[in-house]
């Protein structure tokens, strides 16, 4: 793709070149066969010589000898800027038109680009975390496993507890219902002791 971009540049640039190149030399050319105005029609000539009196045809005479300086400096101006240089030819009109398109479509190019060079930097960011991420999973599982062996563990304990304390209570109540036997028996006699007396 920017090969063939790069070739229709290549291509567009040598047109440019061509179109100016043409242009320089019709300006160059210009000097050699100036454009002279076409002269007016012939009873155009007539109604002139015809309408002027002989009095005013003499200065006419006078001011078209002083004014041959003028002639000549219009016509040497002409040289340098003659008319077709102020118009721009259909062919350069054409390659502007078609640079513009080029231009365009290597700026959407450009845009598309970006685009796929932020998702590549986003995928390679992403790849790159995988691997840690795998890590940390991998040690988290081992977390789990410790802290639900240790759970196991802590319930036995507890269940042994609550047994032993079981135990311990019931062994306490056997003996306080030992310990309150006797004792009954001597608060009895000294019941009768005393009714004896």
């Amino acid at each position: 793709m920017t090969i063939s971009i790069s070739l229709r540049l290549i291509e567009i640039r040598r047109r440019w070149w061509r179109v100016r190149s043409g242009r320089r030399s019709t300006s160059i050319e210009a000097p050699q066969n100036p454009r002279r105005r076409p002269p007016p029609p012939l009873p155009l000539r007539r109604l002139r010589s015809t309408s002027l009196p002989n009095s005013a045809k003499l200065p006419q005479k006078s001011s078209s000898v002083g004014g041959g300086g003028n002639a000549s400096f219009l016509r040497s101006f002409r040289v340098y800027f003659p008319r077709s240089s102020s118009q721009v030819p259909p062919r350069l009109l054409e390659d502007m038109v078609e640079m513009l398109r080029v231009v365009e479509e290597l700026c959407e190019r450009e845009s598309h680009l970006r685009t796929e060079l932020l998702e590549h930097k986003i995928l390679k960011e992403t790849i790159a975390i995988v691997p840690f991420l795998k890590k940390e999973i991998a040690f988290k599982d081992k977390d789990l496993v410790k802290s639900s062996l240790k759970i196991d563990s802590l319930k036995a304990e507890s269940e042994t507890l609550r047994r032993d304390i079981e135990m311990l209570k019931n062994k306490i109540d056997d003996g306080e219902a030992r310990n309150l036997k006797p004792k009954e028996i001597e608060a009895e006699n000294l019941k009768k002791m005393v009714s004896e007396r």
